[in-house]
């Protein structure tokens, strides 16, 4: 099959993607939940970079955890992706679709690059049918999007891992490397260092450190035999233009990411201790060949009772039956086992990760802050895939054939029908931009969100976030009114960082009426005479702008308590998770009590609760 024809069935298969993936091309990326925090992080970047000359992010300061301050270093930052946002938003503003653009240009980079990596290997088909498989069959990403939309953007990840490949299979079969495939190789980890730094960056680092121990031992085995020459051969005046082009783009590149991933490095090892709680999600690694097929998929049924694991998100570690039977006898056919080995053992040290019992992965420093064994999974299809291209497809009986064909088509079509199913974008509405508009030109530094969440997705900040569903991604409203908050939703979060709200005694204000964090819905009453004072107070001597209030979430009756205190709201919206929300400017009388220093040092009335918490 020409070139041509695989080049219109990939355009084809990724405007699919955008119209039943992505879905929604007009609206920002907003769930009113902690889906939310992925514009925030781009949002973050833009009023936070800057260059002195080297690019510096301002980590620590009081624009989330106000008036406290907070070190925001431990989130899921992927800097190519905020570069990406934070361009857009100084040039557009907020209203814009940018990731979805983003991840656009992500699936067609994978569809794309590997096409063109491997076809010369492989020739057309094969190279076809894999960037096929790897951009638009990775279905734990695909489920990853909107809500963990970090592991949605593999790009840069999957073609250093493809080259990985191409580099011990190079060196295995004594193929001379050539300086621009090295060059090309180069570029890839310097523009892997702008992807997701906590996994995707990580396994793409992993597989280039086993690959290139893996081609030492090769040539340590074969050094009396075949000389190191035999292995280089540099063209330097073959491909000039090309080479200059790869060297600015590693320079550039180099530039704009390695002083930010080493700064975000520093600040969350700081944050590092033996106190700082990480949380257990481990999977069976038995999941890999669970099939994705109506009715029995880890998509409709609950399998970790017989796995007996503790897993998350929708289709952990199964990347599809049909991928992994496909890997396996593709591993049978190949000639040459070999040059799949150290993909084989990054895949078995993922595959056997525990947090706390077996922690593999920690072998490599960038996992340092790593828990989640399923996140692996995002490589899968990347590996196997590899792995299939050894298949004899015409040593395959007929019936096996056929039956791999079905299986792959079954398996794509429930995988994508469980993410229609159950992705439906959120549209923003004129009302809600009108809402943050008057929040924004309304004087003072701060809002008050009440109430508000702090928490880290480690579990750590519970007691401050009764109210996980409605609350967790409020903080993140800042990137449409451009104040700080109180709240936050940190990747992991260390006790020092919610120190001074225990100190405030902000956990005594919040009464749930259940104490699961992820049943409550609402206050269980109002704040007593003291109770408010002291809200008030605290109100009053820090530079709020006003209260955004949540009347869903108070007790009944408690919405009038807080208009007799503060006044009337003079602007109302609706948010999907948290419903009504109001906004209470600050009084004159109140703005007349600003004393920031005061304020910093608040303690909450903490009164007996006759209930129970």
């Amino acid at each position: 099959m020409r070139t041509s024809f695989w080049i219109v069935v990939l355009l084809l298969a990724t405007v699919f993607y955008g119209l039943f993936v992505i879905k929604d091309f007009r609206n920002p990326i907003t769930d009113w939940g902690d889906t939310d925090v992925w514009e925030y992080y781009g949002y973050y970047f833009a009023k936070n970079l800057s260059f002195s000359p080297l690019p510096t992010l301002d980590l620590v300061n009081n624009q989330l955890a106000y008036p406290y301050g907070t070190n925001q270093a431990l989130q899921d930052w992927a800097v190519e992706r905020e570069l990406f946002y934070a361009f857009l938003y100084r040039l557009m503003g907020t209203t814009g679709p940018y990731l979805q653009m983003y991840l656009i240009v992500s699936v067609l980079l994978i569809a794309f690059g590997v096409f063109g990596l491997l076809r010369p290997v492989v020739g057309n088909p094969k190279a076809g049918l894999a960037a096929g498989v790897m951009a638009f069959c990775n279905f734990y990403a695909i489920h990853k999007y909107p809500g963990h939309l970090a592991f949605t953007a593999l790009h840069w990840t999957t073609l250093s891992l493809v080259t990985d490949w191409l580099l011990g299979r190079r060196v295995w079969l004594q193929q001379p490397l050539t300086l621009r495939f090295l060059l090309v190789k180069a570029l890839f980890l310097a523009l892997v260092l702008g992807q997701n730094l906590g996994y995707v960056a990580g396994y793409a680092l992993s597989g280039f450190s086993l690959t290139t121990l893996f081609c030492m031992g090769v040539y340590l085995n074969r050094r009396r035999r075949v000389p190191f020459r035999a292995y280089i051969s540099l063209d330097p005046f073959v491909y000039r233009g090309q080479h200059l082009l790869l060297l600015t783009g590693i320079v550039a590149v180099a530039f704009l990411y390695i002083p930010l991933v080493l700064q975000i490095a520093a600040a969350a090892k700081s944050l590092q201790s033996a106190s700082l709680p990480m949380g257990i999600f481990w999977d069976n690694p038995l999941r890999l060949w669970l099939p994705l097929l109506p009715g029995i998929s880890p998509y409709h049924l609950d399998y970790q009772p017989w796995l007996r694991d503790s897993t998350e998100g929708m289709g952990p570690s199964s990347p599809g039956l049909f991928l992994t039977a496909l890997g396996l006898i593709g591993f049978f056919h190949a000639r040459n086992k070999a040059v799949y080995l150290p993909l084989l053992v990054l895949m078995g040290l993922c595959l056997l990760f525990h947090t706390t019992r077996l922690p593999t992965l920690r072998i490599f420093p960038w996992f340092l802050f790593t828990r989640v064994s399923s996140r692996a999974t995002l490589i899968y299809p990347v590996i196997l895939t590899l792995l299939a291209l050894s298949v004899e497809w015409k040593r395959l009986p007929a019936l096996l054939r056929a039956g791999i064909i079905a299986l792959a088509l079954a398996e794509t079509g429930t995988a994508y029908q469980a993410h229609v199913a159950y992705f439906n974008p959120v549209a923003v509405h004129q009302p809600f931009y009108a809402y943050m508009n008057t929040v924004k030109q309304t004087p003072g530094e701060a809002v008050l969100d009440w109430p508000f969440c702090a928490l880290g997705d480690n579990g750590l900040g519970e007691d401050l976030c009764p109210f996980f569903y409605q609350t967790s991604g409020t903080f993140a409203l800042r990137r449409f009114h451009d104040k700080k908050v109180m709240g936050f939703f940190l990747g992991r979060l260390h006790p020092a960082q919610i120190a001074p709200f225990e100190q405030a005694n902000w956990p005594c204000l919040f009464m749930p009426n259940n104490p699961n964090l992820f049943k409550a819905t609402r206050q269980r009453r109002c704040f007593t005479g003291t109770e408010m004072q002291r809200f008030a107070d605290f109100f009053a001597y820090n530079d709020f702008c006003g209260i955004n209030l949540y009347p869903d979430l108070l007790a009944p009756g408690c919405e009038e308590a807080f208009y007799q205190r503060f006044g009337r709201p003079v602007a109302e919206t609706e948010l999907r998770f948290t419903g009504r929300v109001v906004f209470i400017p600050k009084p004159d009388s109140l703005r007349r009590r600003l004393n920031p220093a005061l304020g910093k040092r608040i303690r909450l009335a903490c009164q007996e609760d006759q209930a129970g918490r």
